[in-house]
Parts: C-alpha cells; structure tokens; sequence
C-alpha cells in the first residue's frame, strides 16, 4: 500500500488502491519497513514501485526480500512458495542513501511440517465398499428362467416395447447360454483349450461362444430398457392372485406379467441314488443339462473309461455319439426299440440306430437298468434288463447284461 511506502505530502499521486494488495493479505503493517530506511521520494516516484509490486492475489506469500537501487530497477522478484523458508533468513548489508530499500522481513524459519499420518488426523473418513444391490419390490417384466426362452421373450418384448423394464432370475451362476451344443459341438472340437473356454465350431465353421451375446446386467443396472439378471436364484413360490414370487433368499417381487420358463431337470433311478453301501454313486452317476455337468463328465473321460447311457432321446443319443471321441467305451440303455424312438418313425429310429453302432456306441434297446451297485475297485456295476434275449455283446446271466464302469 502506498501509505506503506512514503508520507503522502511527499508522494506523487499514487496508484488506485486496487492495483495494490488489499491491507489484510499483504504481510501485517508491523512487519514493514520503517519509515526512515526510505529513501527520499523524488529519486524513485511511488507510483513506479507500487507498479512493479507483484499482486497479491498472484503471489500469497513474499519469502524473500526484494532489493534495487532506484536507478536500475527495472523488475522487482517475488519468489512464490507455499512451504515455509527451511533456513534462517540473512540480514542483507545497508544499503546507500541513495538508494531504495524495500525490504520484507520474513517469517521466522520453522521446521518443515511432516504429512500427516492416519493417526495424526483428526477426521478419519472411512467409505465403506459397495454392498450387494437390492432385489426390486416390483418389476414390470418378470422372466422365471435364464434360457433360451427368456432370451427370446425378452427379445421380443424389447423389440415392442424398448424402454420396457425386465427382470431374469436363473438359478446358474452363469448368463443365458446355448444347451444343445453341451451334448454335440463342444465335444467335436480338436482344440481342448477352445472347449473349456466353451467355445465351439458351429456347422458353417464360424467359431462361437456357448453365452449368448444379449447385454444383461446386475440389478443395480436395471432400468427401463436396461435387462438385469439375477443370478444363483430360484422362485421358489408363485402367487398369480397378488402377482408376486417368493425368491430362494427370502425376498418378494411383485411383477406386472411374468413368464414361467425355468426348464426342467433330467429324469433319475431309484437304483441310482446313493445308500450307506453305494456311497460311490455320489460321485460316479451324473445327471447331465448344465455346464458344470459337461464340464465334470468331459473331465472324467478318456481311452480306459466305460460309460452307460441311460435313455434313447435326443440328448442321451447325441451324448453317446459325441462321447465315442474320447475312446471310451460307451454303453446305451433305453426301452424303447431304437434311438429316439419315441419322436421318429420307426424306419427313420432304426436307422439312427445303426449310425450309433456304426460310430462305436454298443447299443442296448429294449432294456431296463433294474440295479447299480459299486464294487470293491470303486466302479459301478449297473444290471440292466431286457424284453428279448441278445446273443451279443457284452456277459450274459438269466437272462440280463451287466455293463461296469
């Protein structure tokens, strides 16, 4: 401030006030020059300095003094820091009569302030990680099921209505994904690290991934045109009156239309379920629908392995055709009189049949697994009986064929 630097009877009209740094941020009026070290006015016009002087709005801390005879000022340096000067300040040696001396005295040197640690802080603020999302009270669109027909329904309800909000609820742990292939294509690629990764060679030869390529996300993006999938959850109650389900975890949802597509599970044996004394069918009879089941199964097979299918339908025909691959010895067992004989005419299902045989599957129509017991090497021995005697093809008793696994 000019008031600062010389009388005002003295000076020459000063600069504005604005062009200088307002009193309470420049350094406090006891720590500035006294008033006898100025040199006289005429030799160096106040309006000059005041000029020269850096704002304070620039440069919120002078540090070092700012020294220059009046004749050859031509710059003034502020040197700008926001940590306090590590070392004494030096007095700077008297300076003429005839020169000017502006001079800011320095704060006393302190030591530098070491970063606070977590325990030297007043205020510890702790944000916890994201929690699991909130299962909706209520969706518009309620989808019972992640297979292939949710996808398609979901598809199409979209294609009407885009901004349509839509719930999936599976019970995998996985997204919506293509079944067929778990039973033909995963098992005909040569590539086996290709197969676990479930990537398959379709029948243009196009190399494809067994999910399909729909954008669905969690349930903290569920939103108007925005699927969310809900994963590793079943309905395990329906209420069409009030129109709400009861999820596996408890929780309801009510729904504005729902669609009930949740599959179904294979078909199993009395004779196949573990006892006390058939422990070891826990581990060696396999239902088979999902990718964990493929997975296991694909694991377990190889050129020294027997396997009995059990059933002539369309999966049990195509396992037993593409696990010939492996070298396995693979059995099949069914009731009916051929494969598939309950959705093709006979002609066409015996003719199936022998294509099965002809690729290494021994074949056993008309038969019944009556007993599965394991044996003292932990394989499984399953007794099967049948409606016509076979004079070939694996050991015959009374009447019946064992095949072991």
């Amino acid at each position: 401030p000019a008031e600062a630097v010389a009388p005002a009877e003295e000076a020459e009209p000063a600069a504005p006030a604005e062009v200088a740094a307002p009193a309470e941020e420049a350094a406090p009026a006891e720590e500035a020059v006294p008033a006898e070290v100025v040199a006289p006015v005429e030799e160096a016009p106040v309006e000059k300095i005041v000029e020269e002087i850096t704002p304070v709005e620039e440069a919120p801390q002078l540090e070092q003094p700012v020294v220059g005879p009046v004749e050859e000022i031509t710059e003034t340096e502020v040197e700008l820091t926001e940590e306090p000067v590590p070392e004494p300040a030096e007095e700077p040696a008297p300076a003429p009569a005839e020169e000017l001396a502006l001079k800011v005295t320095p704060s006393p040197a302190e030591e530098p302030t070491p970063k606070p640690t977590p325990e030297d802080n007043d205020i510890i603020i702790f944000i916890p990680p994201p929690g699991p999302a909130v299962v909706p009270e209520q969706v518009q669109y309620l989808l019972i099921g992640a297979g292939t027909a949710s996808v398609s329904a979901m598809r199409a309800i979209l294609k009407a209505e885009p901004n349509a909000e839509i719930l999936m609820v599976g019970a995998e742990p996985h997204g919506p994904y293509m079944r067929p292939p778990l039973s033909k294509e995963l098992w005909f690629n040569e590539d086996k690290t290709e197969s676990s990764q479930l990537i398959f060679n379709d029948w243009s030869g196009n190399k494809r991934s067994l999910f399909y390529p729909d954008k669905l996300g969690d349930l903290s993006e569920l939103a108007p045109g925005s699927p969310a999938l809900l994963k590793g959850t079943k309905v395990t109650k329906l209420d069409p009156t009030n129109q709400k389900v009861t999820l596996s975890t408890g929780e309801v949802i009510k729904y504005g239309k729902c669609l009930l597509a949740p599959g179904g599970e294979p078909k199993t044996l009395s004779s196949l379920k573990p006892s006390e004394n058939n422990a070891c069918l826990s581990t060696k009879v396999h239902l088979f629908r999902n990718i964990a089941q493929y997975q296991q199964l694909s694991s377990e097979l190889n050129e020294n392995a027997k396997v009995l299918v059990i059933g002539g339908g369309f999966v049990g025909s195509e396992l037993a055709y593409a696990m010939t691959r492996t070298g396995a010895a693979v059995y099949q067992s069914f009731p009916e009189g051929g494969n598939m004989g309950r959705v093709l005419p006979k002609y066409l299902s015996n003719w199936t049949t022998k294509q099965l045989e002809a690729a290494g599957v021994n074949i056993r129509p008309e038969t019944k697994v009556v007993s599965t017991e394991c044996t003292e090497e932990g394989a499984v021995q399953s007794t099967v009986e049948y409606r016509r005697f076979w004079l070939s093809g694996g050991p015959q008793r009374n009447g019946r064929i064992c095949c072991e696994r």
